[in-house]
C-alpha cells in the first residue's frame, strides 16, 4: 500500500483561544466569570450598564473588569490571537475603553505574555520593582488603584527579603564551624531545615483558610521551635524526620534520617534565626534565595558539576513564550533544584479548571526531572511544596540512561544540546523546547524562540541552543 506524503499548513489559532484561557485563568484568580450570576465582575464584550456601553460607540471590548458589587469598573483586558502586537492591542485598549470609561489599569496578552499598563502615569505596573507580567486578583487591581503603578509588599515582607541573604550566610558560617562540608551536604543540611520551617507556614496557612492540614502540628515547625537545644536536637531527629522519611522518602532520598548537626546550640542559633523570618509571605520558596545563596558559595557544586541557576525572571519568560497546556508531560533531564518545572507546574495550574481530576493529573502525570546530582533532593523538596507528588523526580545520570517516555515538552541543558539529536516530532502533538542554563541563554534566544512562535503556523517547536561563554 502507497502512502502519500504532504506538507500540510494548519490554520492559526484565533483570539477566541486566548480568551478560553483567559477565562480560567480569571476564575482561578477568584474572580466570578459567570456572567448570569448577581455576583459576576467580569464582563465580556460589553460594559455592565447601558451608560457605560453607550461610550464604546460600538465598539466591544474584550474583557471589563469590576469591583465586587460595584457598578464600578476597574479594569480593562485586550486580548490578541498569538503573534499578534501587544503594542496595538494597547493602544485599541487605552483608546476605545480605557478612556472613555475613565479606567486607570489595562490588562493586554496574546495567551501567553501579559503586559500591564496604567493610564493615569503611562506606566508599566510594578510590584517590589518587579514589572507585573501576569493577571490578578481583584484585591491587588484595587490597591494599584488606590496607590498607583509603583507598590510595595507589607513592611514585614520588605524587610524578610532584605535580611534573608545576611541570616543565610549567618546559617551558613555555623554550619561550617559545625563541620558540615561545603556544596550538597551543607546546602542540603540546610534545606531540610528550611523545608520543615516553609512548610510549616504552608501547613498554618492552609489551616486559616479552613482546609485540612497535610502535615501535622507536631510535625511542624511549632512543635520544636522553643525547646531547649538538647530537647529540640532529639525531637527533630527522633519524631520529625522519621515522619518526613516515611512520607516522602518513598521515591528516593529526600530527607536524611537525622541531621549532620551534632551540636544541639548550633541547631538552635540556625533555629532562632529562621524562626524571625515569614518566608511565605516573602514570596521566597525553597529554592530561592537562599539556594541561589548556598549553590554560588559552594565551590565544589560550582566547579565539580558546573551547575549554576538560571535567572528567574528568565525561566519564567520562557516558560511563557514556550505556553505549555494542560496534558502535555514537562521533562527536564538536567532540573537542578527544578525551576524550570516549578514554572512550568505553575504556568500549566494556572490555566486549567480546579478541578479533583485535574489536580490528580498534575500531581502525577506532568512533570518529570533527573539530576545526577545531589540537587535532586531539592527538587523534590520543591514539588512537595509547590503541590506536586514529587514522585516524578529521579537523581540519575539522563546521558547514560535516556528516557524512553514520550513527553510534550522537553527541556535540554547546554551537554546535552552537544551531543544529542532531537527527539522525533512525527507526531503533530508533539512539541519540544530545548532550554539551556543562563549563561547560554542569551536574550538573542529567547527573541529566536519567540520569534519562532510568532510566525508558526503550524503548531511551534521551539529550541534554544546554548552555547559556552
Amino acid at each position: 500500500m502507497l502512502g502519500i506524503i504532504c506538507s500540510m499548513e494548519y490554520t492559526k489559532t484565533l483570539e477566541s483561544a486566548t480568551r478560553k484561557k483567559i477565562d480560567v485563568i480569571l476564575s482561578n484568580l477568584g474572580w466570578d466569570t459567570d456572567e448570569t450570576s448577581n455576583e459576576c465582575n467580569v464582563f465580556t464584550e460589553r460594559a455592565k450598564t447601558k451608560e457605560q456601553n453607550s461610550k464604546f460607540n460600538g465598539k466591544k471590548p474584550d474583557y471589563v473588569l469590576y469591583k465586587s458589587e460595584t457598578d464600578e469598573p476597574i479594569g480593562i483586558i485586550e486580548t490578541k490571537r498569538s503573534g499578534q502586537s501587544l503594542k496595538k492591542a494597547l493602544e485599541q485598549a487605552i483608546a476605545l475603553y480605557a478612556k472613555p470609561l475613565g479606567v486607570g489599569i489595562i490588562f493586554v496578552t496574546d495567551g501567553s505574555i501579559v503586559e500591564t499598563y496604567d493610564c493615569r502615569d503611562g506606566s508599566t505596573l510594578k510590584l517590589d520593582d518587579q514589572i507585573i507580567t501576569d493577571f490578578l486578583p481583584e484585591k491587588q487591581v484595587l490597591k494599584f488603584i488606590a496607590d498607583g503603578s509603583h507598590i510595595f509588599s507589607p513592611e514585614k515582607v520588605t524587610y524578610t527579603k532584605r535580611e534573608l541573604i545576611n541570616i543565610f550566610s549567618e546559617a551558613n558560617y555555623l554550619l561550617r564551624k559545625e563541620g558540615v562540608r561545603e556544596g550538597i551536604e551543607r546546602f542540603t543540611e540546610f534545606s531540610n531545615l528550611l523545608f520543615l520551617k516553609l512548610i510549616s507556614e504552608i501547613e498554618e496557612d492552609r489551616e486559616n483558610n479552613g482546609e485540612d492540614r497535610i502535615l501535622e502540628k507536631k510535625y511542624c515547625w511549632e512543635s520544636f521551635y522553643q525547646l531547649p537545644p538538647d530537647q529540640m536536637l532529639e525531637y527533630i531527629n527522633n519524631v520529625i524526620l522519621p515522619r518526613l522519611v516515611n512520607k516522602y522518602n518513598h521515591s528516593g532520598d529526600v530527607f536524611n534520617k537525622e541531621l549532620l548537626i551534632k551540636s544541639p546550640d548550633t541547631l538552635k542559633k540556625i533555629v532562632d534565626k529562621l524562626s524571625l523570618l515569614k518566608l511565605l509571605d516573602a514570596d521566597s520558596d525553597i529554592k530561592g534565595d537562599a539556594f541561589e545563596y548556598f549553590l554560588k558559595n559552594s565551590v565544589s557544586v560550582g566547579t565539580d558539576l558546573g551547575e549554576y541557576f538560571t535567572p528567574r525572571h528568565i525561566v519564567k519568560l520562557i516558560v511563557e513564550l514556550v505556553d505549555p497546556k494542560f496534558s502535555d508531560k514537562v521533562y527536564d533531564p538536567a532540573c537542578g533544584t527544578g525551576g524550570f518545572l516549578i514554572e512550568a507546574f505553575r504556568n500549566i495550574k494556572n490555566k486549567c479548571k480546579q478541578t479533583k481530576e485535574n489536580i490528580k493529573i498534575l500531581k502525577e502525570d506532568t512533570v518529570y526531572g533527573r539530576e545526577i546530582s545531589g540537587t535532586a533532593k531539592i527538587a523534590k523538596m520543591n514539588m512537595i511544596i509547590i503541590g506536586d507528588g514529587h514522585n516524578n523526580i529521579r537523581q540519575m545520570d539522563s546521558l547514560n540512561l535516556p528516557s524512553k517516555w514520550r513527553f510534550s515538552l522537553r527541556a535540554c541543558h547546554q551537554s546535552q544540546c552537544r551531543i544529542r539529536r532531537p527527539i522525533s516530532l512525527n507526531e503533530r502533538s508533539q512539541s519540544v523546547v530545548y532550554i539551556c542554563p543562563s549563561r547560554a541563554c542569551t536574550s538573542v534566544r529567547v527573541l529566536s524562540l519567540y520569534q519562532q512562535r510568532k510566525s508558526a503556523r503550524s503548531p511551534p517547536c521551539p529550541s534554544i541552543f546554548g552555547e559556552a561563554g
